[in-house]
């Protein structure tokens, strides 16, 4: 190995350790930026790149049956071209390729877009018309299963880049797919999520607050908020992490405790959410 391909190598190197450990550090739990969170890390390592991050459940033929969220990052982008790419990226209906839905469930599914679709060219179907900037010279997909409770549903990251090194790019989408998956399944768990199950805004300020160790009253004094309203924030806390105790709560927003060891959604498990109480 030549100097100048080592150094190349050890670049590549960092950038996936860096991407890996900005994966690991992902909310461990449903918050709504949690996707967009996601194609900025990608974006990261992959330099010039659009990128599409969707939870969605698919048939194997890469159909997209359901969608539950979907993020996006590109470099260089402004808010108007990224507001454009979140609108395609919603209206998505397949991803061109097919797919085995049990080897998927054993393994994360990693390649070029053209490659995966049996050498037809990606450009000619839906995922032309969502990358479909002239500067994009190839696409690298990546779908992994998000458990088995609901055959089907998965985490797709599709990374648009430049004319270039698809080999080396495909290398490193696959090298942190596994920690992507990790994490979704963390914070997402393994039952299809509905628009009430992710945590505003609000919501994860006042769980913030929680974590580092104030109580109902204190969190009220210092927002400004009265301590119904944050008792409110509390509950809901505890109903969409499906946490039955106030450590609980916090283990799960830390990453300790996930979502799938805890009670099912909908079972009220909620306790310690009365504002008199003592924090």
């Amino acid at each position: 190995m030549s100097e100048l391909s080592l150094s190349e190598f050890e670049r590549v190197a960092a950038l996936i350790a860096q991407a890996g450990e900005q994966i690991a550090h992902l909310p461990a739990i449903p918050v709504r930026d949690w996707p967009d969170r996601a194609a900025r890390c990608l974006g990261r390592m992959c330099a010039g790149a659009q990128v599409v991050v969707q939870v969605s459940k698919l048939d194997e033929h890469g159909g997209i049956l359901r969608s539950e969220a979907t993020g996006v990052a590109g470099e260089g982008l402004d808010a108007d071209e990224i507001s454009l790419l979140r609108s395609r990226a919603d209206r998505l209906t397949s991803l061109g390729f097919h797919i085995d839905l049990n080897i998927l469930q054993a393994r994360p599914l990693v390649g070029a877009a053209d490659v995966l679709a049996a050498g037809r060219d990606w450009r000619t179907g839906s995922l032309g018309r969502l990358f479909s900037s002239p500067g994009i010279g190839y696409v690298i997909a990546g779908v992994c299963a998000l458990g088995n409770v609901d055959p089907g549903r998965s985490l797709i990251a599709l990374v648009a880049l430049p004319p270039g090194n698809r080999d080396l790019q495909t290398i490193k989408v696959r090298a942190v797919m596994g920690v992507l998956q990790h994490r979704a399944r963390m914070a997402l768990g393994e039952k299809p999520t509905v628009n009430s199950d992710w945590v505003t805004e609000k919501e994860q300020k006042v769980l913030d607050r929680l974590i580092q160790g104030e109580s109902v009253r204190e969190i009220a004094e210092r927002t400004d908020r009265s301590q119904y309203t944050v008792h409110d924030h509390v509950k809901a806390l505890h109903r969409k992490l499906d946490a039955s105790s106030r450590g609980e709560l916090i283990s799960r927003a830390l990453g300790f405790l996930a979502l799938d060891t805890a009670p099912r959604r909908g079972e009220d498990a909620i306790r310690e959410v009365k504002p008199a109480a003592a924090d």
